[in-house]
C-alpha cells in the first residue's frame, strides 16, 4: 500500500504571526525561513503520526481489495470523506466502484472502508496499484496537541539550525512534542 497527496493543504496550519509570536521574532527578514520550518515540522508530524496535517486530498494505492469481507484501512486520516474507489478489473479496464457498495467507518483509527450489507469486493487484475481510493484526509482545524507539537518543533528547529549543536547534542524530536502527538498517533503501524 502506498499514499500520494493529490491536493496539498491550501494554507499554512498555523499563521505566520502566531509562529513569530511563539519564537519571539519581530523582524520580517526571517518570515520565509520560519514558514519553511513549519512545513518541515508538518512533514515530520505526518510521518510520526501517520495522519494528515491540514485538510488535503490523498490517494491510497493497493494491489488488491481485501480478501472476503475484510476492510480496507485508510491511514493519513482523519478521513472526512471518500471521493472515489477505482480499480482495474480482471480485463485491465479501469472501473469505478459504486458508492452504494462500501461504507466509510471513520470512528476508528485508522479509518476504513467496509462493505455494505450483501456486497462483495470485485476481482481485480493482478498488478501493482490495482485499487485506488481518493479521499479527504486531515482537518482545517488542528488538534490542540498537534498545534502545540508543531510550535515546539518549529521553535526547536529555529534555535538549532545545525545537525549538531556543541554542548547540546539533539538527536531526536523534543520529548514534549512527542508526548503531545501520542493522542493522535496512528498506533496501528
Amino acid at each position: 500500500m502506498g499514499y500520494k497527496v493529490i491536493t496539498p493543504r491550501a494554507s499554512p496550519v498555523i499563521v505566520l504571526a502566531d509562529l513569530k509570536a511563539h519564537l519571539r521574532v519581530t523582524v520580517s527578514t526571517e518570515d520565509t525561513y520560519i514558514a519553511s520550518l513549519l512545513e518541515t515540522a508538518c512533514a515530520y508530524v505526518q510521518s510520526v503520526t501517520n495522519n494528515s496535517i491540514g485538510a488535503q486530498t490523498v490517494e491510497l494505492y493497493s494491489d488488491a481489495f481485501p480478501d472476503g469481507t475484510g476492510s480496507l484501512e485508510l491511514q493519513r486520516g482523519p478521513v472526512t470523506g471518500v471521493t472515489s474507489v477505482q480499480y482495474y478489473d480482471v480485463n485491465g479496464t479501469l472501473q469505478t466502484l459504486s458508492a452504494s457498495l462500501y461504507v466509510l467507518d471513520n470512528h476508528c483509527v485508522p479509518s476504513r472502508l467496509t462493505l455494505a450489507v450483501s456486497a462483495a469486493w470485485p476481482a481485480t487484475r493482478v498488478m501493482d496499484n490495482a485499487v485506488r481510493v481518493l479521499f479527504s484526509g486531515g482537518s482545517a482545524a488542528l488538534d490542540d496537541g498537534v498545534r502545540g507539537a508543531l510550535l515546539l518543533l518549529v521553535g526547536h528547529l529555529y534555535e538549532n539550525r545545525e545537525a549538531v549543536n556543541v554542548g547540546n547534542i539533539v538527536t531526536k524530536m523534543p520529548l514534549s512534542a512527542e508526548a503531545l502527538l501520542d493522542g493522535v498517533r496512528d498506533w496501528s503501524m
